[in-house]
């Protein structure tokens, strides 16, 4: 059984041997598909697989307006700067408040300009 594995091993180098445009090409599509899959798995481990860093992430909570936007002066965000403060200050019923406002922005360089998401966050949001 050992001696046919061994002749097919060696028909399969010598067909590879005969076409190594085809060889390069099918082994860079195979080494394409497990780079591309190990770097999606690593992206979905760290996002969606591994629990928060945070010592409870059970106690953690979005906090949202819904209906009218109470002192803010965008109509799609919860929140004005004043209210965080307010909400901040009291300490009543959070350990901690960060505040993140969502928008985007245009960026250039050298002649391109590309539109990106950007956030602009509260001084703590960074804090461990």
């Amino acid at each position: 059984m050992l001696q046919g594995i061994e002749q097919d091993i060696r028909y399969a180098l010598r067909g590879f041997a005969k076409s190594p445009l085809f060889t390069l090409v099918a082994v860079l599509s195979v080494a394409l598909g497990i780079g591309a899959n190990a770097a999606t798995f690593s992206l979905m481990d760290q996002m969606l697989l591994r629990p928060l860093p945070v010592k409870a992430p059970e106690h953690l909570v979005l906090l949202d307006l819904p209906g009218g936007r109470i002192g803010s002066t965008f109509n799609d965000y919860a929140f004005s700067h004043v209210v965080y403060r307010a909400l901040r200050a009291s300490k009543q019923t959070f350990e901690e408040l960060i505040a993140l406002f969502s928008d985007s922005a245009n960026l250039s360089f050298r002649g391109r300009s590309e539109t990106i998401p950007v956030a602009v966050v509260s001084g703590n949001y960074f804090r461990p």
